[in-house]
């Protein structure tokens, strides 16, 4: 290479390596500019929203104390139709629209959800929590729950930061225990919409507080204010605020939701899918949790308890709650007061003890996610005891700090006794794995420590049931103390039951560790009626003979047990994951059982005996995995299937004779080959959504069959006569029988590669609609007017009967009807009025079993031979008179409401006598008393001078006829003529009748003078002048006549 050659390389790399340094040093700073401006587009809508809530808002809007019912969240990234709304905003997928009054945003709502929308009204936002007057020890919630020696734990480590955000009311930054632990943020979506997230209202300080007490301070706490300094806030505030958070690139570990409210759309879901913690308060209703976002499955959900270990009264509970902590008389940081403290009750105290200890996982496991953060929560938690009977109602315990710490620490202590009933006093022996340990305990609910803690030197003799709470401690050295160890021993004497019943008569709990049990008839003197929530949940038991007084089980009363059979004479209810994956549970009898909850039954795999013969309701997923069931199983009784109710079955025949409604995706993966629904009218939407197998489906009595049929790769024919609309999603050359109630079908082009046949009558508006439409060669038609046949007329010689004959092939449709319908009915269609004017469509059109003026009789004898059946309608009683007249048939077979017909044929008796077409056989004969019907032809006859008028019906086929409506006669309308002699001659004008009247006939004209002259009264013969009127001019030819 030359000299040129090498310098022009060597600019080339360098101009080369100028461009890749440019590119990595704007590369993120792009990035920056990228979040900054999505930062700043957030802030922008969520003061945006601020403002129109501060606007608006005076929270007096609501019936309900939560519900803003003049304005809606709706999910959208487009700009929509507002539907009237005098304000709006767009912004984090949402429209917050705002309206005049609440009739124009439940109209709008109802727009939306008819649209497809997911619309949910703004809700205040509540966040409860109370200043104590107790006087109790200040610490006692972070010694109850151990926080103090994991902070000390931690004190002296070097941890990377964890990062909590309070969404609240925001934080006094200026307190003594926030120094160097808050992250200004400068975030106030609330309404007073400040610039600066300084608490106003003291709420979220309290808060705050309470996670700064328990944490080490690389535990920063990020404020994000929701609520204003009167303690309000709104949905779309707190959706503003998760919104602003789910842009940041760094977001928070953690985020505590110390309040709750209505609807918050998707946003938690989304921040838990980043891998962002979301602890949030159960409430403070005392009742089932209810709200957001503490009813969402991906947040940690976290209800209150007591000094005394119990759950607070005030708690919201649930099966959402996933775990407890100390809520009454929490110390924490004060406010307004600067550097003060003081005790509050609430969840909203609750909540921010498990953030903090959701803090000490992530420093444990950096890189764990939410679930794995709640699991480990869950498992480390000083559990509650079995007969507080709560059964995870308030979660799987209360939250312990310590036992989180997987650092060097002493060994747990364990027992030469496991919990359980005892019948007698007992000895408890306590020992640890390490020499060099003093192990301490309580018996009171504490946690044990050396300072509250009794020192274990010789085994403890108990002779009621006691708690022993034990730990060891290391004699020297900085190990930590161990893990906490939980003993519950119950001594039942004197035959103390082992169950725990509340007055109502629900089993509570099971105390024992028995594996095959009788429950007894009485129970500390209360019959026993139900088992009650989570009451053996997750126990080792193999067998339960319930006695006959029992008719429920609640909600996942025998969830994840060892259960292999269970018997009760009379129960009637299994709810909601009562029995879920129950895997070794092959018998249950229940011969009385009317109703399977939710998963009820879920993953019961080696369930092989259950009486389903009564079961009324199937509820979603109730019978999911249950492949050891018959595989046509008895569903003769059930009414009602729900969303998914019989998804992931492994059924071959499914047949629901009485059921009369399916919720969506009710078949949903389910492996049946034919599915029969008699009687079903409503079918929920992707019913039949992945049935791979299917291949029979019969429904008669279906009424919309759009968008159910994805995944049916085999599905070889749907019955359904009642079908108004049909979407073809089906991946197969299906056969459809269908009536012209089918008034839509919906063709995709993604199944373009199959062809359907339709089996319905010559006129369906669906398909005649998509003929229009060019689908034409989409589908075949065959019409169902043509299936039986017309086989002609005759004269039954024996009494001049007039026969028509007709026959039916079952071969003719295409599948074994007989199997599946419930009603199958052979007739005729027949009418005396004449088609003489109609051609062969309209006759086909108006001779049908479901229109006017026909007449439809069943055919009561047939001649069947093999699979052919022979019925003649024989028309008997025409007289002489009437034997031109003629009679138009066809016959039928009606197959649970979709009818099969002849062709039309039309006949008299001369002609069937002039013409012998069919020759029948009286067994089959079907005799129908001919009765001659008029056709009476109205005519209007109008009265006259000295007739009546009336109105006339004459026969058109016989000339017979009849009178009604008489109007009297008209009268003559006389009109005088001449006079001759003193005689005046009058004429009638509409008759020419004449009359002779002499002067002295006429009436006197002084009676009528100045009247107007009537048809038919005295006065016309006084009109001399004929002007309609009796007057001077009258009076005057009248003398002049006389003259």
């Amino acid at each position: 290479m030359n000299i040129l050659g090498e310098v022009c390389m060597k600019k080339g790399l360098s101009v080369l390596l100028s461009i890749i340094i440019v590119l990595s040093i704007c590369a993120p700073l792009t990035s920056v500019m990228a979040e900054e401006a999505r930062k700043q587009s957030a802030l922008k809508t969520g003061k945006e929203i601020a403002a129109l809530c501060n606007e608006y808002d005076n929270y007096s809007n609501s019936n309900d104390g939560d519900k803003i019912d003049n304005r809606l969240m709706v999910k959208t990234n487009d700009n929509i139709d507002e539907y009237g709304a005098v304000d709006s905003v767009y912004g984090f997928g949402y429209a917050f629209l705002q309206y005049a009054d609440e009739k124009s945003a439940q109209k709008a709502k109802e727009n939306y959800e008819k649209s497809g929308y997911t619309a949910d009204y703004d809700c205040v936002v509540t966040s409860s929590s109370t200043y104590d007057k107790y006087n109790m020890n200040d610490e006692w919630a972070y010694e109850e729950t151990d926080a103090v020696s994991a902070l000390d734990y931690y004190k002296l480590k070097a941890k990377s930061n964890i990062n909590i955000a309070v969404v609240d009311s925001g934080i006094n930054y200026n307190h003594e225990l926030f120094k160097n632990r808050v992250v200004r943020t400068k975030m106030d979506f609330s309404t007073d919409n400040t610039g600066d997230e300084m608490d106003k209202a003291g709420h979220g300080t309290k808060v705050a507080g309470a996670i700064a007490k328990s944490t080490p301070s690389n535990v920063k706490l990020f404020a994000y204010k929701i609520f204003d300094k009167n303690l309000k806030g709104t949905s779309s505030g707190v959706v503003a605020a998760l919104s602003y958070i789910n842009q940041l690139k760094n977001k928070p570990d953690i985020i505590n939701c110390s309040f709750t409210t209505g609807g918050l759309g998707t946003v938690i879901d989304e921040l838990v899918d980043m891998g962002v913690t979301v602890v949030a308060s159960a409430g403070n209703d005392g009742k089932k949790v209810y709200k957001q976002p503490a009813i969402f499955d991906s947040v940690i959900t976290v209800a209150a308890t007591n000094q005394y270990g119990y759950a607070w009264s005030s708690s919201n509970y649930g099966s959402c709650v996933d775990i407890s902590a100390p809520g009454v008389s929490v110390y924490t940081a004060n406010f307004p007061v600067n550097n003060s403290y003081a005790q509050f009750s609430g969840t909203s105290m609750a909540a921010p003890l498990v953030s903090a200890a959701a803090a000490y996982v992530l420093m444990e496991n950096k890189k764990y996610t939410p679930e794995q953060v709640k699991q480990e929560l869950i498992a480390t938690a000083t559990p509650f005891k079995k007969d507080d009977c709560y059964n995870d109602r308030y979660g799987a315990g209360i939250v312990n700090f310590s036992n989180i710490i997987n650092g060097t620490r002493c060994k747990d202590v364990t027992a030469n006794l496991q919990s359980g009933v005892y019948r007698d006093d007992i000895s408890v022996e306590l020992k640890s794995a390490n020499t060099l340990t003093d192990i301490y305990y309580t018996t009171d609910g504490t946690l044990p420590s050396k300072t509250n803690g009794t020192k274990y030197i010789e085994p403890i003799n108990l002779t009621e049931t006691t708690r022993i709470t034990a730990v060891a401690f290391a004699r020297a050295g900085t190990s930590m103390h161990s893990k906490f160890t939980s003993l519950d021993y119950y001594i039942l004497k004197n035959n103390e039951p082992e169950y725990i019943v509340d007055r109502n008569g629900s089993i509570l709990n099971y105390l024992g560790s028995d594996t095959d049990l009788v429950v007894p008839d009485s129970i500390n003197g209360i019959q026993p009626t139900s088992i009650s929530q989570k009451c053996f949940w997750n126990q080792n038991i193999n067998s339960i003979k319930l006695p006959d007084s029992v008719t429920d089980i609640e909600k996942y009363a025998f969830y994840g047990t060892e259960l292999s059979s269970i018997e009760g004479n009379n129960v009637e209810n299994i709810n909601e994951c009562s029995f879920y994956e129950c895997e070794k549970l092959s018998n249950i009898k229940f011969p009385k059982l009317r109703y399977i909850g939710k998963q009820s039954l879920y993953g019961c795999n080696t369930l092989s005996n259950i009486d389903l013969s009564k079961v009324k309701e199937i509820g979603s997923e109730a019978l999911y995995g249950c492949k050891s069931l018959p595989k046509q199983p008895d569903f003769s009784s059930v009414d009602w299937v729900a969303e998914k109710g019989l998804a992931g079955t492994y059924f071959n025949i499914v047949n629901l004779p009485n059921c009369t409604k399916t919720g969506e995706n009710a078949f949903d993966s389910c492996t049946a080959e034919e599915i029969v629904l008699n009687k079903a009218k409503s079918i929920g939407s992707n019913a039949f959504n992945n049935c791979k197998n299917l291949k029979v489906l019969y429904v008669p009595n279906a009424q919309d069959l759009s968008g159910r049929f994805n995944g049916c790769s085999n599905l070889n024919m749907i019955f359904a006569p009642k079908a108004t609309y049909i979407t073809l999603s089906i991946p197969n050359n299906t056969t459809i029988y269908c009536s012209d109630k089918l008034t839509g079908v919906d063709f995709f082009d993604d199944y373009k590669d199959y062809k359907y046949t339709f089996i319905s009558p010559e006129y369906t508006p669906g398909l005649n609609e998509a003929d229009r439409d060019g689908y034409t060669d989409r589908f075949i038609r065959v019409e169902s007017d043509k299936f039986a046949q017309s086989k002609g007329g005759q004269i039954r010689t024996r009494d001049n009967g007039l026969r028509f004959g007709f026959e039916f092939d079952e071969n003719n449709i295409a599948f074994d009807f007989k199997k599946y319908a419930e009603s199958i009915d052979y007739g005729f269609v027949y009418t005396f009025d004449s088609y003489e004017n109609k051609n062969d469509f309209q006759k086909n059109y108006y001779l049908r079993a479901n229109r006017n003026n026909v007449f439809v009789k069943s055919a009561n004898k047939r001649n069947v031979e093999g699979t052919v059946s022979t019925y003649n309608a024989v028309f008997t009683g025409i007289t002489k008179d009437h034997y031109n007249n003629e009679i138009t048939a066809r016959a039928y077979v009606c197959i649970d409401g979709m009818y099969f017909y002849s062709p039309v044929i039309t006949r008299s008796f001369s002609s069937a006598s002039n013409a012998d077409d069919y020759v029948g056989i009286e067994e089959a004969d079907n005799d129908i008393v001919f009765v001659h019907e008029h056709s009476f032809v109205k005519s209007l006859i109008a009265p006259k001078c000295e007739e009546k008028g009336y109105t006339l019906y004459k026969c058109a086929k016989c000339n017979e006829s009849y009178t009604e409506n008489y109007i009297d006669a008209l009268g003559h309308n006389y009109k005088f003529v001449s006079a001759d002699n003193s005689e005046l001659t009058y004429k009638c004008s509409d008759c020419d009748s004449t009359v002779t009247k002499t002067k002295s006939e006429l009436p006197i004209f002084i009676d009528y003078v100045n009247t107007k002259v009537v048809r038919g009264n005295d006065n016309m013969y006084l009109d001399l002048n004929n002007d309609g009127y009796i007057n001077a001019k009258d009076y005057a030819l009248l003398n002049k006549i006389s003259n």
